[in-house]
């Protein structure tokens, strides 16, 4: 059974890679997955901790992810999907 709830006002989640700006002929994978493997991988276990210890009540947890989610990053390699996994996961 995991601990009780988080005694906190709020977590505040803005982390990231720094996404390789290229055209996608120009990627690799290994480049192109940098944000998959930090954005996503950060949101995973910070949002999944918050869900098995939950926040106490009034608290917020507030994922700052990038407009690329919306609206894509034709240069940004993985960058637009790693933003719109987070934002898919904090829905």
């Amino acid at each position: 059974m995991p601990p009780g709830p988080l005694r906190t006002g709020a977590v505040v989640l803005v982390a990231g890679a720094a996404p390789i700006m290229r055209p996608l002929q120009q990627q690799t994978w290994e480049p192109f997955s940098v944000d998959r493997h930090a954005d996503v991988r950060i949101a995973f276990h910070w949002l999944r901790e918050a869900l098995l210890r939950p926040l106490a009540p009034g608290s917020r947890m507030v994922v700052v992810s990038s407009g690329a989610a919306l609206a894509g990053s034709p240069l940004g390699g993985g960058h637009a999907g790693a933003k719109a996994t987070q934002r898919l996961m904090t829905a």
